[in-house]
């Protein structure tokens, strides 16, 4: 007897059932594909938990006839795909017909369904057919299952705590809602409504839903064509962000996907406004003609192979940058909420819900108070601000010295000058001189003066306050010095006030307080500086004493011609010694300021994957570095011409809100949230 033999069909689909169901989560995916398929408007998902006791999804679409819901749960029976044609060309979620058998040889199924004509229950357990009737049902279909991996503990043991069960199937259902928001879903979980869409097609809704309101309203929304791909969908303010890729929703063709190049192609486009290990918010459709995409390569359907995949990762990283450089937004100051079941119980007198419930206690009109108008004190922020304005600050001399300039004006021949420079300019990092705010004179002349001159050495001033004798006018910049950008038109209503702890600048902006970190926005102009210089040719190279040798494979000899002609750009030039070896004989200078054998290392790895030489992005870091040492530090006083000077450098900036690593520039706080924490609203 022969030792190969056929399995008989029931382990075959218990085979099936491990790629296909590996935990309660396939279940609800799987179904909900057939739901779409079936052209439902409404789809309700009830867990109970975790999906381990028992899962049931229902959906108003097209329904089985009776003959068709016995052949639906028999292996490769499927409606979607007939000819081999159609599956290259996949437009349905689900084709291999694989889902219904597998789910039913791990569990107990119950399927009720109807097509407009007549209704059919057919019930299966772990493999056997138990029942087919007719029945009376409303269209659509239902799908209970119970049970799961009872009769297998093979698998059973590795499922998780019903909560963490849950939170995959909350994830998933989330995913399924953003790819098909034109669908009602809702989600409950032990009888409890966990999520719920209107199916209004409004995808800002169910953004509210997952993230909340501020997040979700700040959303931007995006949409970019090219010749194969069209993406739209919404992008998080980088302000926003997570500790995880998993934020990052791909849909393409209407299917949630997984996609590492695409994911890697979000995070690229969020890279100049993120720090490091943060990671955006970002919803993004795909629309692709159907041939450019092999959905077959994935048990689960949740990876694709595309077509032209450099094209579209290219299209999503210059999409999401640019909509960044018009619609990014100053990260907001935003007080926390109060616990106020904690803050009541706190409390001794009346809180505002004591002062609406209490009948016998009227809250007064208006309050009198010495200084204000009329003597009424403001009740609304509005008039409390105006009232500001108008109020003049009297009997304050402000002493300002002058400062050592802070940046590098003249044109830069070479980034290695920025090092350089900062080598010899040691002055930036010692201590300074600082300017010191006398005191308001409530006495005599000379009595002001000798307690200030007693004070003067013992006390540091905080704030630096340098715009208090006259109204200071808002920015103005040189004729011809335009925004880069209609998102950098922000820092021209700005006023400068002072400058907090010789670290910060502070000044008011048209909707409240604005906070500008003065070391990263120097380090952002002087890294766009240096930049800008590595887009130049190199002319002028330095012979090495002994030439630097570097190990290659022999592909990248084959193409040493290639390369030579794309580093030539960049002052570089390899020569062949032997079949697996080439050296460098000359160098440009900023090789002065790098790791050379790393950075050529790099350099040939980057070529071999993208067939081009970029060395602006291979020592990016570098250049970071570099901007960072030739920018002025915290603790550095600076005068009033040395702040207007770091903020029209951030006009002209490309990306002027966050620093070369990812960190905000600039912070605002609103007038409305000062109010809050003054509790005049």
């Amino acid at each position: 007897m022969g030792l190969i033999h056929v399995l008989d069909p029931h382990l075959t689909n218990m085979i099936a059932a491990g790629e296909v169901v590996d935990r309660p989560v396939n279940i609800v995916k799987e179904c909900v594909e057939n739901s779409l398929d079936a052209g439902a408007t409404k789809i309700d998902i009830e867990v109970f938990e975790g999906g381990i006791s028992s899962i049931s999804i229902t959906d108003d679409g097209c329904g089985m006839s009776y003959d068709d819901a016995r052949v639906a749960f028999r292996r490769h029976a499927t409606s979607k795909i007939k000819s081999e044609e159609q599956l290259f060309a996949i437009a349905t979620m689900g084709f291999r017909g694989e889902a219904l058998p597998s789910i039913a040889s791990v569990a107990k199924v119950v399927c009720t369904t109807c097509d407009g004509q007549e209704g059919t229950r057919i019930e299966f357990e772990y493999g056997e057919l138990k029942s087919w009737d007719h029945v009376d049902a409303p269209q659509g279909t239902r799908i209970t299952v119970s049970g799961l991996f009872l009769k297998t503990p093979a698998r059973f043991k590795y499922l998780k705590k019903p909560t963490y069960e849950f939170s995959i199937i909350a994830d998933t259902v989330n995913r399924l809602a953003l790819a098909h928001p034109e669908v009602r879903f809702t989600l409950h979980h032990d009888n409890r409504l966990v999520f719920q869409t209107s199916g209004r097609n409004d995808r800002r809704e169910i953004l509210y839903q997952m993230f909340g309101l501020v997040p979700s309203k700040e959303a931007v929304e995006f949409f970019k064509q090219s010749d194969d791909f069209t993406i739209n969908g919404y992008a998080m303010q980088p302000s926003v962000n997570r500790a995880s890729k998993n934020y990052i929703y791909i849909c393409m063709n209407g299917r949630t996907i997984r996609s590492w190049p695409v994911t890697k192609a979000v995070i690229e486009g969020y890279r100049e406004y993120m720090p490091k290990d943060r990671y955006p918010i970002c919803y993004i459709n795909i629309t692709t003609d159907y041939q450019l995409v092999d959905v077959n390569v994935h048990p689960n359907k949740l990876e694709v192979r595309i077509s032209k995949e450099e094209y579209l990762t290219q299209l999503i990283v210059d999409t999401i940058h640019e909509l960044f450089e018009e619609e990014i937004q100053v990260p907001q100051i935003r007080a926390a909420k109060p616990n106020s079941e904690q803050l009541e119980a706190e409390l001794t007198y009346p809180t505002h819900r004591q002062w609406e419930m209490n009948s016998t206690i009227q809250m007064p009109v208006s309050k009198t108070k010495p200084g204000y108008p009329n003597g009424l004190e403001p009740n609304r922020a509005e008039e409390l601000f105006d009232l500001q304005q108008t109020k003049k600050y009297e009997n304050q001399i402000f002493n300002q010295k002058d400062k050592e300039p802070i940046f590098l004006k003249e044109t830069l021949q070479d980034p290695a000058k920025m090092l350089i420079q900062d080598q010899k300019n040691e002055g930036w990092n010692r201590p300074q001189s600082k300017p010191v705010a006398n005191t308001p004179s409530y006495g005599s002349k000379a009595s002001v003066q000798s307690n200030f001159n007693r004070v003067n050495s013992t006390v540091k001033p905080t704030t630096q306050l340098v715009s208090n004798m006259e109204p200071q006018q808002k920015i103005g910049y040189p004729t011809g010095q335009e925004p880069k950008h209609k998102a950098n038109e922000f820092f021209l209503n700005l006023k400068i006030i002072g400058q907090l702890k010789e670290s910060y600048i502070l000044c008011e902006g048209p909707d409240g307080l604005v906070i500008v970190d003065q070391h990263a926005a120097a380090e952002r102009a002087n890294f766009e500086r240096i930049q800008r210089e590595f887009e130049k040719p190199v002319t002028v190279t330095q012979p090495l004493l002994v030439p630097i040798s570097i190990p290659l494979s022999s592909d990248l000899i084959a193409n040493i011609d290639d390369l030579n002609e794309k580093t030539a750009f960049y002052g570089l030039k390899f020569h062949v010694v032997d079949d697996h070896t080439v050296e460098l004989r000359e160098e440009p200078s900023w090789m002065t300021l790098v790791d050379q054998q790393k950075t050529l290392e790099d350099l040939f790895t980057w070529f071999q994957q993208h067939q081009i030489v970029d060395v602006k992005e291979l020592r990016r870091h570098m250049i970071a570095t570099c901007a960072c040492h030739s920018s002025i530090r915290f603790n550095h006083a600076l005068s009033m011409d040395q702040m207007e000077s770091i903020l029209e450098d951030l006009v002209q900036c490309d990306q002027p809100y966050h620093c070369p690593h990812g960190r905000p520039t600039v912070v605002s706080m609103s007038l409305k949230e000062l109010a809050k924490e003054f509790e005049r609203v």
